[in-house]
């Protein structure tokens, strides 16, 4: 076990819109990105860097997401935080998006992988 330099402090606490029960959540390993899924919804956000002389990091939702961004069991970055899985057991895919980031902020959709029953 290793011994903490500092006390833990809390940077965020969420919670879902309408207080929904949260399925699963991730962060990315970039730490830029958080997303989580409800049964009727999903969201994406990022960080934002604090501003200056401010030490208040703040989350934006990202919107306009493409149309099979859609609620999910599981939810996982690629360890480079450029692509992101959903994994929607009901219909047995996983849908692949790449996160382009061009001074704003593009989920394209890659591809779908159908899984086995």
């Amino acid at each position: 076990m290793l011994a903490l330099d500092t006390v833990p402090e809390k940077l965020l606490e969420f919670k879902s819109k309408n207080d929904e029960p949260i399925i699963c959540a991730t962060i990315s390993p970039d730490g830029q990105w958080l997303c989580y899924s409800t049964q009727k919804s999903i969201r994406l956000f990022r960080f934002l860097p604090a501003v200056s002389g401010k030490n208040d990091t703040q989350l934006a939702r990202v919107k306009g997401l493409p149309k099979q961004f859609v609620t999910a069991s599981h939810i996982i970055f690629s360890s480079d935080s450029k692509h992101i899985f959903l994994v929607q057991p009901t219909v047995h895919q996983i849908n692949i998006f790449s996160i382009v980031n061009n001074g704003s902020t593009d989920l394209d959709f890659v591809e779908s992988i159908e899984t086995s029953k």
